[in-house]
């Protein structure tokens, strides 16, 4: 579908089979959520070893071709690859951060300067973006020391 229709009611006709010559009308709202990126999955946080660096991961997900069990990458539908990712003290976001890998590495100065001390607990969330529509759904993971 062309992106002018999301966010659109459409105007459908649906029929029952070939006997069925007048069918029945119907509308239907097409939300931009059906087109956003997929939230990324399997989140992890884990220290680095020898320094309170702390190692964000998670996997793409895909709306193309994402079915494959061989255990490579996806297909990247919404190129370049891109993620928005936000820091939280308790519901305060404390600090957000752009990367266009699956990963990405919360210093230990920089959790001194968010949280006045290296290797406290936090929630976080990752977003693919989407150069045309904007951030995707949300994944949400947590670092507990």
């Amino acid at each position: 579908m062309a992106s002018s229709q999301l966010e659109a009611t459409l105007d459908l006709r649906a029929f029952a089979g070939s006997f069925d010559t007048q069918g029945q009308s119907l509308s239907h709202f097409l939300s931009l959520d059906i087109a956003l990126p997929l939230a990324p999955a399997n989140l992890r946080a884990e220290k680095l070893a020898g320094s309170d660096d702390i190692q964000l991961h998670w996997k793409r997900r895909t709306q193309i071709g994402g079915d494959s069990w061989v255990g490579t990458s996806v297909s990247l539908d919404f190129p370049p690859e891109a993620y928005t990712l936000g820091i939280f003290d308790g519901s305060t976001l404390v600090k957000q951060s752009t990367t266009n890998l699956s990963s990405w590495t919360y210093s230990a100065s920089d959790q001194v300067a968010d949280f006045g001390a290296a290797g406290s607990n936090f929630t976080f969330t990752v977003q693919q973006a989407s150069a045309v529509l904007g951030l995707g759904h949300p994944a949400t993971g947590a670092f507990n020391g």
